[in-house]
């Protein structure tokens, strides 16, 4: 990305214009009308042609969804894409608190599974996983079957690397 000297002596990032989401919206339908405008244009023979050996109306269904709407489709996807400048994406310096809630209710077979692939994620802020099960899974009492416990475990990455730090 190119830099510019700014008025305070400080570089800032080069920026294009900027159009507002619905000038882009404006201008990717007028391309997309513009296109298809060209290729009813182009195709006034084709449809002249397939309606002398059937009817103007099965003419014009048939040409219009085989070649106008997907024409006007693309079109206007090529719009949409080619104005959209997404500023750079800005990485944090922290990371919100993250609590993921899994439902264990009768599923032993795989819990192992999940547990683990939560225990190997890369998100660098701090999580928690909080597992619910009924408690008649856990105590065999079947009156308590619409209580839940809940069992957390909380995993910190900045507290654990700072912990293993040497003093």
């Amino acid at each position: 990305m190119v830099g510019v000297q700014g008025a305070t002596g400080l570089s800032h990032p080069y920026r294009r214009l900027y159009l507002p989401v619905p000038a882009k919206f404006i201008l990717a339908l007028t391309l997309a009308i513009a296109w298809t405008a060209l290729s009813v244009w182009l195709s006034q023979r084709w449809l002249a042609d397939l309606a002398s050996v059937s009817n103007w109306v099965f003419a014009l269904i048939a040409i219009g969804f085989i070649a106008y709407v997907p024409g006007f489709m693309n079109a206007f996807l090529l719009g949409t894409l080619m104005f959209d400048r997404r500023p750079p994406r800005i990485h944090p310096t922290t990371y919100p608190a993250v609590s993921v809630l899994v439902a264990a209710y009768n599923e032993a077979s795989g819990i192992r599974d999940t547990l683990t692939s939560l225990a190997h994620q890369t998100y660098p802020g701090s999580y928690e996983m909080v597992w619910l099960e009924p408690l008649r899974a856990l105590f065999s009492l079947r009156h308590e079957a619409h209580s839940w416990a809940v069992a957390r475990w909380l995993r910190d990455r900045h507290a654990a690397a700072s912990a293993s730090e040497p003093r």
